[in-house]
């Protein structure tokens, strides 16, 4: 299936909302960022206004996903979540911060040599 590069950078970055420790993608997320082209500033806003609100209800389940999504699912959930009106839950910050720290902690560690 062809996919654009917006679809696989949401494939790479919705490892970060598995129930599992998000430090185990970052090179993998480092990888398709390179790939796709996408500048650090717009892999910011995606990961926060499309990935996060689609992909948070894992974390906050007692049992979520941690073996990996299924990239159509994911495709299809962040669409699904993109065309619905932001509620004010959407709005709190905490886990957009939970996001924005996991994304400075990869652009930190894309800035270490031999990465």
């Amino acid at each position: 299936m062809n996919r654009t590069p917006r679809q696989e950078l949401w494939i790479a970055l919705s490892d970060l909302f598995l129930d599992t420790y998000p430090e185990l993608f970052y090179d993998d997320i480092i990888k398709t960022v390179a790939e796709t082209g996408f500048t650090d500033e717009q892999v910011k806003h995606i990961l926060l206004t499309e990935v996060e609100p689609a992909l948070r209800c894992n974390l906050q389940s007692p049992i979520g996903v941690w073996e990996g999504f299924d990239e159509q699912w994911v495709i299809e959930r962040i669409e699904e979540v993109k065309k619905t009106p932001p509620s004010w839950w959407a709005n709190l910050r905490s886990w957009s911060k939970y996001a924005e720290n996991h994304w400075e902690a990869i652009v930190r560690r894309r800035a270490m040599p031999n990465q």
